[in-house]
This record gives structure tokens, C-alpha cells and sequence, in this order.
């Protein structure tokens, strides 16, 4: 039994394809904001995309770490 709003293999991958671009530029916007000295209110920033929420806070917990990793390896060299 077929669900005709179920969209096919290609479509899935097609709208992938669009979130992925969306996020990012998101990502690339932050990046910059950053970068410049811009504080960062992530909980505001999901909120204005929603949409992106989930991946934004993972990804910029993850550049936190590595952040946190990068200045504990200039302390100790």
C-alpha cells in the first residue's frame, strides 16, 4: 500500500540538500559574528531558526570544546 504524501528517494535527498545549505550559511553568518567579537546568545539564535535548532546547538557546543582545547594546548606548549 503506497502513501502518496510520502515523497521518494529523490525528494528527500533534494530537500537535504536545501537544509544542509541553509545551515550552512547559518554557520558561515556565526562564524563571522564571532569572529568579529560578537557575543553570541545561542538560545536566540535557535529561536530565530528553529528549523536549525538542534544541529546550532550541537555544533557550536562542539567549537566551544575545541576552542577550550585549542587554548588549554597554547597554555601547556
Amino acid at each position: 500500500m503506497s502513501n502518496a504524501s510520502t515523497p521518494d528517494a529523490g525528494d528527500r535527498d533534494k530537500g537535504s540538500t536545501v537544509y544542509d545549505q541553509q545551515l550552512a550559511e547559518l554557520l558561515a553568518v556565526v562564524e563571522d559574528a564571532l569572529q568579529s567579537g560578537e557575543t553570541l546568545d545561542v538560545e536566540q539564535l535557535c529561536e530565530q531558526h528553529p528549523e536549525h535548532a538542534e544541529e546550532l546547538r550541537l555544533l557550536l557546543a562542539t567549537a566551544r570544546v575545541a576552542e577550550m582545547a585549542g587554548d588549554q594546548f597554547r597554555q601547556e606548549s
